[in-house]
């Protein structure tokens, strides 16, 4: 499988190497060698991929009877980094999805690098739109795996992990969410570090992660003008599902909650990064977006969908909160909050449920307060409302993600045949789609 390293600031990096449970790095001088030991057959094969799927397609193609000096560039893009989907001279076909490949093809038409656009079509059509050895999404074969010496989890698709007091983040990331189908990446951060208590808003004191068999439970910590109490944000995760089960509950200390305090599901994520929050129906039906930096009327059962506005695909954060009939809750959703960038929480983006708290007595934990918590990574907003509805599927052993792949190549395959009208073999491949 193809292993990712996203870092922090959104750079794509692709890397081929077989799965592990050890994060990998790029050695980008290494690669940079290997490519070039294979110029001489790497130019000429995807020479004549570029060329045949530009005869095919109808997208132009720069080609010269000189031998170009930049072909290696075609598995370059501009602040997107090094994938490996079109190299035509490679034969391992587990290092290929065709769903990244659909992902190339649109950027590069939304950005008319037509040279890129003719090797992923040409992939496409060898390659991803047949019978192949290529996925057109990731199917996984869930098992349960520990990372990091007890320090992560994950059934090689979801995947949680924790830490305690590092000096490299605050007490917001200390439970992280992810995928791993290709590799260890963090999406965002569980927590539950607000609370409303007679008409105030605290943030939590302190915080601490405690390992448990199937997962982790965060415990905030508040001191309010009521006493002190501490929320429990439990997350787990199960074979064969793309999503953290997570709960919430609260344990009073000295005085207990009323119906009018709030307890607040939060998933933090870098700064700025959720510019933009969806609610969807239980069908995965577009409802309306929430309010940005503000709280947003309440529904009782839904998704919401928290994603980014960027062109580059390969950069972005995203998560899914499902909540109410599905997830097993029957607590009372009070409003939604949507902050890009909240200075009353070290500046991070973050989507959260409001709930008034459940009942609860002094020195007990109240019942939980469920949700399914998705990471989605590689989410484009021009494919959000595909991904709510493939959400609401609840499909099993594969991620949310590279289905949505799926996507992108029927979106790539459409703005090619729009650019290229007059070509009948094209607009039939897009229909056909």
């Amino acid at each position: 499988m193809m292993r990712y390293i996203v870092n922090r600031v959104g750079h794509y990096k692709g890397l081929r190497t077989h799965l592990t449970s050890k994060p990998c790095t790029l050695n980008l001088k290494a690669v940079t060698r290997k490519f070039n030991a294979l110029k001489i057959v790497a130019l000429l094969v995807i020479l004549l991929f570029a060329l045949q799927a530009g005869l095919e397609f109808g997208v132009p193609v720069s080609y010269s009877n000189s031998s170009p000096s930049n072909i290696l560039s075609t598995h370059w893009v501009p602040g997107w980094g090094y994938r490996d989907e079109l190299n035509a001279s490679d034969t391992d076909n587990q290092n290929f999805w065709a769903d990244n490949a659909g992902k190339i093809l649109t950027m590069a038409e939304l950005t008319n690098d037509t040279q890129d656009a003719s090797q992923a079509l040409s992939f496409l059509e060898h390659n991803g739109l047949g019978a192949s050895n290529y996925l057109p999404e990731a199917v996984v074969n869930s098992s349960m795996l520990e990372l990091n010496n007890g320090s992560g989890l994950t059934n090689r698709i979801a995947m949680l992990q924790a830490s305690n007091g590092s000096s490299t983040s605050s007490d917001l990331e200390q439970l992280a969410i992810g995928d791993y189908y290709a590799g260890e990446q963090v999406l965002g951060y569980l927590g539950s570090d607000r609370i409303l208590v007679n008409g105030t808003i605290y943030r939590s004191t302190n915080a601490t992660v405690f390992e448990t068999s199937d997962g982790f439970v965060k415990r905030s910590e508040f001191a309010t003008s009521q006493g002190v109490f501490y929320v429990y944000v439990n997350a787990t995760i199960s074979q064969g599902n793309a999503y953290a089960q997570v709960s919430v509950q609260v344990l009073p200390v000295s005085s207990s909650l009323n119906s009018s305090d709030l307890l607040y599901l939060q998933v933090f994520s870098s700064e700025g990064q959720f510019d933009n929050a969806s609610l969807y129906d239980l069908g995965g039906n577009y409802q309306r977006n929430l309010v940005y930096n503000n709280g947003s009327p309440s529904a009782q059962n839904g998704t919401i969908i928290a994603y980014s506005k960027e062109e580059n695909v390969f950069t972005q954060d995203s998560v899914a909160i499902n909540f109410g009939a599905n997830s097993g809750s029957s607590a009372v959703v009070n409003d939604f909050e949507h902050w890009y960038h909240d200075a009353a929480f070290d500046s991070l983006s973050w989507v959260g449920i409001a709930y008034n708290s459940p009942p609860n007595i002094v020195g007990s934990l109240s019942a939980p307060i469920f949700v399914k918590v998705y990471p989605i990574e590689h989410l484009d907003y021009r494919l959000v409302n595909d991904t709510a509805k493939y959400l609401a599927l609840d499909v099993k052993n594969t991620t949310l993600s590279p289905p949505v792949g799926f996507g992108f190549i029927a979106y790539g395959l459409s703005l090619d045949s729009s650019e290229n009208s007059a070509n009948t073999t094209m607009k039939a491949v897009a229909d056909n789609y």
